[in-house]
C-alpha cells in the first residue's frame, strides 16, 4: 500500500512538473525544455499515477470469496466455497471411466448451483453414454455430500485424446 501511494505521489509530482512546477526537480529543466518532451513525460506520469490509483483501488476492495448458503442450523449458517465444489466436482469426474481430464466452474443460483464442466476423453468410449455419466454422478456427488440441489450439469467435450503409451 505504501509502495503504491508513494508511486502515486511521484506520478503527481511528474505531472506537475511537465505541467511547468520545476523548482523540486532542478535538474530536469534541460528535458523539460522542449513541448514535445514535457507532453511525453505527462502522458507517462498520468499512466503511472492511473496504474497506482488502480492498484490502490484493488487492494482496498477486496471482497470475500463467492460462497453458497448449504443450511441454516440452530447453531448458525454453513456456508461452502464454490472452489471447494469445483475441486469435489474435478475428483468425481476424473473417478467417471473414459474421463482424462476435467475443468468445472460452479456458479451459485439463489435455489441451489449450476454446474458447467469442460472434459477431455479417451477415444474409445461413447461421448454420449461417458458424459451421462458425468453429469449424474456429479449432480448426485453434490446433492448428497454438499446437501445443495444441482440445477443443471452442462458438459463441455473439449477434446478425445490418444492413450499415451508408455516408453520402456
Amino acid at each position: 500500500m505504501l509502495y503504491t501511494l508513494a508511486l502515486a505521489l511521484a506520478a503527481v509530482i511528474l505531472a506537475a512538473t511537465a505541467a511547468g512546477w520545476q523548482d523540486p526537480v532542478l535538474y530536469w529543466n534541460r528535458l523539460m525544455a522542449s513541448g514535445q518532451e514535457r507532453w511525453i513525460v505527462g502522458v507517462l506520469a498520468l499512466a503511472v499515477a492511473l496504474v497506482g490509483l488502480r492498484a490502490l483501488i484493488g487492494m482496498l476492495g477486496t471482497r470475500e470469496p463467492e460462497q453458497t448458503l448449504v443450511q441454516s442450523t440452530p447453531a448458525g449458517e454453513v456456508y461452502i466455497s464454490l472452489s471447494a465444489v469445483e475441486h469435489m466436482v474435478a475428483r468425481t469426474g476424473r473417478q467417471v471411466r473414459g474421463i482424462r481430464e476435467v475443468r468445472p466452474r460452479v456458479r451459485a443460483a439463489p435455489t441451489g448451483v449450476a454446474v458447467r464442466v469442460e472434459a477431455m476423453v479417451n477415444p474409445d468410449v461413447s461421448v454420449p453414454q461417458v458424459t451421462a455419466e458425468l453429469q449424474e454422478k456429479v449432480r448426485r456427488q453434490i446433492e448428497e455430500l454438499v446437501g445443495v440441489q444441482v440445477l443443471e450439469v452442462k458438459v463441455l467435450v473439449e477434446s478425445v485424446l490418444r492413450e499415451r503409451t508408455r516408453v520402456r
